[in-house]
């Protein structure tokens, strides 16, 4: 059984410390329920990267904005978030069918701070070992919960771990799962990396879990596998208007994607 991830209390910290903020971002009030002696521990070690926390935010609060956009149009949407963390979306936005996906432990530590009986919406969690199910095998098991309507498949902070084969796994299983979903994830540019997250690289390399899917094209893979993008935000952009601690000028190498199947009458986000 895996460990909870240092990377995953990386997340939660950023949250908490934005809903601690006199103007937070995201105001996830939720997050510091999660806090504890290993969320600290992930606190003195990423501490110092204030400029890579404010993206971490901003790219919360983009993909807030998109789910609450769909939520208030569809109110019976699917959301399913894959790899979902210490997410606490399904308690704090009205309306939507919710399943959470991601390792045993990391499920359990959630199920007793914030039991999923006690949400206002329908919300399932998924114990999934991802090291030993293959992701388009655990979505398969999902087809039936998008029957009746519109599934979003959410990878918040995932695909940069994943390698491009195992990237490409999980396009294919969220359509053969869910003809008519969306994808919301972001992605990550090799020359941004490169040039503004070698600090970042390092203190996770050391926590085992280096960056892996960083390409030249960061939406070709969806292009080559029937998806069509839908919008792209730039995460540093919108971190640079609300933080000043935000070195990277660039504005489209890091952005959170949403993407749409051929089939899918989703209407865009206005």
């Amino acid at each position: 059984m895996n460990p909870i991830s240092t990377t995953a209390y990386w997340t939660l910290i950023a949250r908490i410390q934005d809903a601690e903020a006199a103007s937070p971002l995201c105001g996830d009030y939720l997050a510091k329920r999660f806090s504890s002696s290993e969320s600290e521990q992930a606190r003195a070690k990423f501490g110092q990267l204030e400029s890579a926390a404010a993206n971490i935010v901003a790219r919360h609060r983009i993909i807030d904005d998109y789910l609450a956009d769909r939520l208030r149009r569809d109110p019976s949407v699917l959301v399913v978030l894959l790899g979902a963390g210490f997410d606490t979306r399904a308690f704090r936005f009205g309306g939507g069918k919710w399943v959470e996906l991601d390792e045993n432990n990391i499920i359990a530590h959630k199920n007793a701070l914030l039991p999923a009986t006690q949400c206002p919406n329908p919300l399932t969690r998924i114990s999934v070992a991802f090291e030993r199910q293959p992701v388009e095998g655990v979505l398969s098991n999902l087809s039936g919960y998008g029957d009746s309507g519109a599934v979003i498949v959410v990878a918040e902070g995932v695909l940069l771990y994943l390698s491009e084969e195992q990237v490409e796994c999980l396009i294919n299983g969220v359509s053969a799962a869910f003809p008519n979903a969306s994808i919301v994830c972001d992605l990550m540019s090799a020359e941004f990396f490169d040039t503004y997250l070698r600090d970042v690289s390092e203190a996770v390399r050391d926590n085992q879990s280096p960056f892996r899917f960083l390409p030249k094209q960061p939406t070709a893979i969806f292009d080559r596998n029937g998806f069509t993008l839908e919008r792209c935000d730039s995460i540093p952009s919108r971190a640079r208007n609300d933080f000043t601690t935000v070195r990277a000028n660039a504005e489209c190498g890091y952005c959170v994607y949403s993407f749409f199947a051929a089939q899918t009458d989703h209407g865009s986000m206005q």
